[in-house]
């Protein structure tokens, strides 16, 4: 199935749309009013992951309202609801999947729609994690794997190739939403090891809450999903955690602020204190004497509904890949401010890349101009200041090196997914 015929996944009844502030710790904001103008709330989306913390730090902490913006924050569980409620500006913003934005702007997989994320909340924070059965079926192949995680995808190849030497079907993962990095990452992995994601595997849309009972039951052999997803399957059993975004590619950028144009051309005072407040959210979230408080925070049956203890593996960076494993030092999320959180227009190339591999985007693009477009820092620049010295790309992403000024060489270098019909004709003259 190609990445494009991948469906959304199907909308369930959202959650509670406001949350009551709590008393936290105090924290201080950079330059808000305080006057929270009269008239309907902000609503801003979220979908319940430990990377909607700048979110829900922000709101109770009463950081917008400290930059006189009041804000209703809404649980969503569709990451396409998302992405249309903003569009149509039936949410006036709202936690989004990095690459969603662009793959929306320039209408990969589907008709275009206007969206911009003039800020980074996020970097990392992804696990791969299969059943306990098909570990174990890999490590009878290759017993090696037990100890060196590094060996899994050539380990799996081994699997696919035995189970349809028995005309056996074919295993099923789930990815959170077609332009996610979780779909991209999913498959560039499958790839390293010699996996054709669209032919060796199926691979369905399943929403992040939903994926570890899917695992559980049967319906997925295993799953590239956000936080706290994949230690709650590690921890009951259920799991092991096979790599982290952190090894895949450190750093990548992973959830961004998204809003459409009713917000930004409209109400342009009301964004600029949405930035200023996030930017401060993200900064005392990195402040590691917080981590208690923060998982308490996203436990609430508001948010996540979790218990704290799902949730401090991630946010103090003590990972677990395996119940019967200790924990290991692997700060597998951050959350971004100041530099950190500035648009990365440079690195976002590589999911259009991704998008022509896998069928999502068959013509041709003005690349550097389209992730501009989107991931463009002016807003930052002139709300929170241009950062003294900002964040460079990284370009370590697993495979090949990726060289952002030669998206196309890269595209033309991976061995396995689309190769589209334009691309030999476009070598040696990259488009502007």
């Amino acid at each position: 199935m190609p990445a494009s015929a991948l469906a959304d996944s199907a909308e369930a009844p959202a959650g509670p749309d406001t949350v009551a502030g709590t008393e936290q710790p105090a924290a201080r904001s950079s330059s808000g009013t305080g006057r929270v103008p009269a008239g309907r709330p902000l609503e801003i989306g979220y979908i319940p992951l430990t990377d909607a913390a700048p979110l829900v730090v922000a709101h109770e902490l009463g950081l917008f309202r400290q930059e006189g913006v009041d804000v209703s924050l809404v649980r969503e569980t569709s990451w396409a609801s998302i992405r249309d409620k903003v569009a149509i500006g039936m949410l006036d913003g709202a936690q989004m999947l990095a690459p969603m934005p662009l793959a929306a702007s320039v209408g990969a997989g589907g008709p275009k729609q206007a969206l911009t994320a003039p800020m980074t909340l996020s970097q990392g924070g992804n696990g791969l994690t299969v059943s306990r059965d098909l570990f174990r079926d890999m490590c009878d192949l290759d017993p090696d794997l037990s100890s060196d995680r590094r060996r899994a995808p050539a380990a799996l190849r081994k699997v696919v190739e035995q189970r349809a030497a028995r005309g056996r079907q074919r295993l099923t993962f789930g990815v959170v939403f077609p332009s996610s990095s979780h779909n991209y990452l999913l498959r560039h992995w499958l790839a390293s090891g010699g996996i054709d994601p669209d032919r060796d595997v199926r691979l369905v849309v399943i929403p992040p809450p939903q994926m570890v009972t899917n695992l559980d039951v049967g319906n997925v052999a295993g799953f590239c999903v956000g936080e706290p997803w994949n230690t709650v399957a590690v921890e009951r059993g259920i799991g092991v955690t096979l790599a982290t975004s952190a090894e895949l590619w450190p750093d990548h950028v992973e959830k961004v602020f998204g809003v459409g144009e009713t917000l930004s051309r409209r109400r342009p005072e009301a964004l600029a204190g949405l930035l200023r407040a996030l930017n401060t959210a993200g900064r005392w979230l990195e402040d590691r004497t917080h981590t208690q408080d923060i998982a308490r925070l996203l436990a609430s049956p508001h948010y996540l509904n979790q218990s704290v203890d799902d949730l401090l593996p991630t946010l103090s960076g003590q990972f677990r890949f395996a119940r019967e494993l200790d924990p290991e030092p692997v700060r597998i999320q951050r959350f971004t401010h100041d530099a950190s959180a500035r648009p990365d227009a440079a690195s976002a190339l590589w999911w259009l890349t991704q998008m022509y591999r896998w069928g999502q985007l068959e013509r041709p693009v003005a690349m550097t101009n389209a992730t501009a477009a989107v991931y463009g820092a002016e807003v930052f620049d002139q709300v929170l200041g241009t950062p003294a010295q900002a964040s460079a790309p990284n370009t370590r992403i697993l495979g090949p090196e990726f060289d952002p000024a030669r998206p196309l060489d890269y595209l033309n270098q991976l061995p396995i997914g689309a190769k589209p019909a334009w691309l030999a004709a476009a070598l040696g003259r990259e488009a502007a």
